[in-house]
């Protein structure tokens, strides 16, 4: 996913390129500047919370359900995309 930096370097090379072969007389990307963007910390879950969610998962298994392929199954560790 491009951001939006990574768009305004983009636009800004093109821009200084076309200076240099004297297309443009001056670069209007030159004087643009970025917002900073505050980013979020997120909340980790406390030791009883993670446990709670564990003992559910674990609660909720089915035996029929078919194993998913990020599981420790051996058979899937073996399984090749040509199998």
């Amino acid at each position: 996913m491009r951001t939006v930096s990574d768009i305004r370097a983009a636009l800004r090379a093109a821009l200084t390129h076309a200076q240099a072969e004297d297309l443009i007389a001056k670069n209007p990307a030159v004087p643009v500047t970025l917002a900073t963007v505050r980013r979020r910390r997120g909340k980790s879950w406390s030791s009883d919370e993670a446990r709670k969610v564990l003992e559910s998962a674990r609660a909720d298994e089915d035996p029929s359900t078919p194993p998913t392929p990020w599981s420790s199954s051996p058979a899937y560790a073996r399984a090749r995309p040509s199998d």
